[in-house]
């Protein structure tokens, strides 16, 4: 095991996922599954949303509750280079009430968004960077952390 003394690991976290935007091409970053006559839950239920988020048209802290919980099950369908730039680009956003001990719901959607987020990101990039080796989805989120960490 090895460390660096004086820097957090979620700074380090955030230095390799913006190190990883500027690096991978953007390549098809507006390009979303599309719903056929077979396949009806394939595409996207905010797809306009999503296209306002990735082209920073929109910031997240500014879509309203409802439509942000709309929003996670698409989460599901983005690519991972879409899951990467959405996060990058609202990397320091912290909904308010988050980590908090309060009775308000404020942010709690927010922070149900940027989680889940989180959770699909990480276990991407770790089943890119491992391959085969990634067996369950625990395994490739951890992967896709250490990425990260060596990315930075």
């Amino acid at each position: 095991e090895w460390r660096i003394a004086g820097v957090y690991r979620h700074q380090v976290l955030k230095a390799g996922l913006r190190r990883l935007d500027e690096q991978w091409p953007a390549l098809a970053l507006l390009d979303f599954p599309k719903a056929g006559l077979m396949d009806v839950g394939r595409g996207l239920l905010r797809e306009g949303l999503f296209r306002d988020l990735l082209t920073g048209n929109v910031r997240l802290q500014s879509v309203p509750i409802n439509d942000v919980a709309a929003a996670q099950r698409d989460l599901e369908k983005l690519s991972l280079r879409q899951l990467l730039r959405l996060r990058v680009q609202h990397i320091d956003f912290t909904p308010s009430g988050c980590g908090a001990d309060s009775i308000s719901t404020i942010g709690g959607a927010h922070e149900a968004f940027l989680s889940k987020m989180d959770v699909r990101l990480f276990e991407l990039l770790g089943r890119k960077a491992a391959g085969r080796f990634s067996e369950s989805a625990d395994d490739a989120h951890r992967f896709g952390s250490e990425a990260v960490l060596f990315a930075a």
